[in-house]
């Protein structure tokens, strides 16, 4: 096989695994909550509350992402409605209760 034989199937190679890759890559971004949604969602672990500034400061921009994502009505392409998950108003209520018993299982944990 010749060099430019060579290269030319390297291109095509190169080619079909970027569009493989591409294709995984948007499966996954259907599936899963982007990178902030998920970076909110760790308020769920205790590594999260172990600094209170970070969580002072993170706290309610990360609930109101949870919100957003999880509370809204989603239009799919095909015309279908996927329902909000959560109730925006009970999380405002839970919140405080949440927020005090996380905080408080750190002290214990340490």
């Amino acid at each position: 096989m010749h060099l430019a034989e060579q290269i030319a199937m390297f291109e095509k190679i190169k080619v079909a695994c970027s569009k493989a890759t591409s294709n995984l890559c948007s499966k996954f971004s259907c599936r899963f909550p982007n990178v902030e949604v998920m970076v909110a969602l760790g308020m769920v672990y205790l590594q999260y509350w172990i600094c209170e500034e970070t969580t002072t400061n993170n706290f309610l921009p990360h609930l109101d992402l949870i919100k957003y994502a999880f509370y809204v009505d989603k239009k799919l392409k095909k015309g279908f409605i996927v329902f909000g998950l959560l109730d925006s108003r009970q999380l405002d209520v839970q919140a405080f209760h949440f927020k005090l018993t996380m905080s408080h299982n750190v002290e214990a944990m340490m």
